[in-house]
This record gives C-alpha cells, sequence and structure tokens, in this order.
C-alpha cells in the first residue's frame, strides 16, 4: 500500500472514526434496549457498558502498542507479549496483588503486574543481546529461538498463575478462569478510570520515543556508524512494551492475538514509520476488542465469553498464515 503521508492520514482518520463508532455502538447495544429516560438503563449504561468500553480502549491501546515496539526490538513479526509469556507474567502480577489484599485495577495492582512483566521480558533481552543482524528483515537463527523460550517462560507463568488463582481472596476472581482467558466483565469506574490514566501516559511516552526506537530498524552496524547507542534503544523499547503489556493485562488478563493481529494490519497500512504504526495498530486493535467486547456479551446472552476466546479465533490463522509467509520467503532466500 502507498506509504505517502496523505495516504496515512486518511487511513488512520478512516480508523479512528470506525473506532469511535464501534465505541458508541458497545454503549447502546445489548438486552437492555436503548432508552436514556429508563432508570435500568441509564445504570447499566454507567455502570457496566462505559466502563468496559473504556477498559477495552485502554487494552487495546497498550496491548497493541506493547506488541508492535516488541516486534521491532526482537526483529520477529511473530512477537508478541501473549505469545512470549510477559502478558502471563503481568497476569500473575496482578492475582498476587489480589492475594496481597490489594483492590483489583488499583494502582497497586498495577504495579505488581508491571515488575513481574519487566521480569517476563529478561530471558528475550538476554537472547536479543546475542543479535547482531543489520536489518529487521535480517532474522537469525536466535530471533527464532526467542519464540521458544518466550512460550516456555510463558509457560512456567501460568503454571504459577494457576497455583496463586487458588488463594486469592477476591471473590470475584474465583472464577479465575474466564479473566485468565481475556475478559472485561470485571471493570469497574474506578478501575477503567485508572486504566485509561496509566494507557494514556504510556501511549505518550511510546509516541514520544517512537523515533528514536524506529532507529532499530537501520541494524546495529549502522547505528554504531551513527554514534547511537543499540543496546539503550532496546532497553527503552523492552522496559515500554513491558509495561504497556502490564497494564493490558492487569485489567483484562491474557487477551491472546488481539497485538500480533492489529500490529500485521497496521504494518500492511502503514509501512516503514513507526510512529504511524503504533497509532495505526492502537486504533485497529481497540475497534477490534470493543467489537469482540460487544459480541462475547450477546452471543450467549445471559452467558459470557472470554473475550480472549473470540481474539485467539482470529488470531491464530493470522499467526499460522505469518509463520507459512515466513517458510515460504526463507525457502526462496535459501535457493538464490
Amino acid at each position: 500500500m502507498p506509504g505517502g503521508a496523505g495516504v496515512k492520514k486518511f487511513a488512520f482518520v478512516i480508523l479512528l472514526l470506525a473506532m469511535l463508532g464501534i465505541f458508541c455502538f458497545s454503549l447502546v447495544y445489548g438486552q437492555i434496549e436503548f432508552d436514556l429516560a429508563d432508570p435500568q438503563f441509564q445504570f447499566v449504561l454507567l455502570e457496566l457498558r462505559m466502563p468496559r468500553a473504556l477498559a477495552a480502549l485502554g487494552v487495546g491501546i497498550t496491548a497493541a502498542m506493547a506488541t508492535v515496539l516488541l516486534q521491532i526490538t526482537l526483529r520477529n513479526s511473530v512477537a508478541e507479549p501473549g505469545l512470549f509469556g510477559i502478558s502471563a507474567f503481568a497476569s500473575l502480577g496482578t492475582v498476587l496483588a489480589l492475594v496481597m489484599g490489594f483492590k483489583f485495577g488499583s494502582i497497586e495492582s498495577w504495579l505488581f503486574a508491571a515488575v513481574l512483566s519487566l521480569a517476563g521480558v529478561t530471558p528475550l533481552a538476554l537472547v536479543t543481546s546475542r543479535i547482531t543482524g543489520v536489518s529487521v528483515r535480517n532474522q537469525g537463527p536466535a530471533a527464532k529461538d526467542m519464540a521458544v523460550i518466550g512460550v516456555a517462560f510463558g509457560a512456567f507463568a501460568l503454571a504459577l498463575l494457576g497455583i496463586a488463582s487458588f488463594v486469592v481472596p477476591d471473590s470475584r476472581l474465583r472464577s479465575i478462569s474466564l479473566w485468565a482467558f481475556g475478559s472485561l466483565s470485571l471493570q469497574t469506574q474506578e478501575s477503567a478510570l485508572t486504566l485509561t490514566l496509566l494507557a494514556i501516559v504510556l501511549l505518550a511516552f511510546s509516541i514520544g520515543a517512537s523515533t528514536r526506537i524506529g532507529r532499530l530498524t537501520l541494524g546495529a552496524a549502522t547505528l554504531q556508524g551513527l554514534g547511537i547507542s543499540r543496546s539503550v534503544l532496546m532497553t527503552v523499547a523492552l522496559i515500554l512494551s513491558a509495561l504497556l503489556s502490564a497494564t493490558s493485562a492487569f485489567a483484562a488478563g491474557s487477551i491472546g492475538f488481539l497485538g500480533l493481529l492489529s500490529a500485521t494490519l497496521s504494518r500492511f497500512v502503514f509501512p516503514r514509520t513507526l510512529t504511524w504504526q503504533l497509532a495505526g495498530a492502537a486504533l485497529i486493535s481497540a475497534s477490534t476488542l470493543l467489537l469482540a467486547d460487544v459480541l462475547a456479551r450477546n452471543l450467549f446472552a445471559p452467558l459470557e465469553l472470554p473475550v480472549g476466546l473470540l481474539t485467539s479465533a482470529i488470531g491464530a490463522p493470522l499467526l499460522v498464515w505469518i509463520l507459512s509467509r515466513s517458510v515460504r520467503a526463507s525457502g526462496i532466500s535459501s535457493q538464490n
């Protein structure tokens, strides 16, 4: 797709309008019919749907930006916090905060998630330090090993998460399976406000640092020639990715493939420019999660599906498609 500034701005406006439209739709559609004069609808709108819609925006934006930053840092097009275990560690931190007696959705809960999320990126940072490829498109064997390391580390975190869930004092998380698969059902006005503020702060930092982080695509040799520290850029990107992942996971658990889906689509619409890719992925992810939450609430009402199951149903085939393209491209390259 052409990457001119005019095309990018037009695509951005379309995505923004689509997100706003889906946001409004999520507020009015449901089992309780739209009627602003109805006290029951007012309660549902303000106490249930509005917090979930705001949380969907916050979770969608942070999950997408975490994935984009992780992919450019690890030079791996299938890198995603959920696949690499980072989200699992953040979820574990949230549960540990509840075990310690802190309230779900509180800033203390986020701090626990952030610390564990930073721990989750540590093995990836160690492996990344061994990669010396010259381009984001040149992924060596070490980059391929990251997925295996991430999945193994994530499985360990999920095991700890399952153990911790048995001793959670918060009755709302007794049904931890729903939240762990990705759900916005636990959101309140207070938790949604906390999430929104965190998302805004991290969004500003990520966009502000995107120009410098984008230089990672130049490769180690070029960066060294320009006098730019590659390790510093990678450290900043990984820290931001971890904090963004923590913000997403502490609010909604692990929503599978949401970041991968949005990052892949954004890379197609906004090629070459990291700032545009971050903004596009954020809008795509927020729109997708808003729509998925509406479906999760209404498909089998009054029962509710974990929203992560719906995003995984879309994202898993996408992952297979990306890997198949990578295998074909490797085959063609080896023949040449």
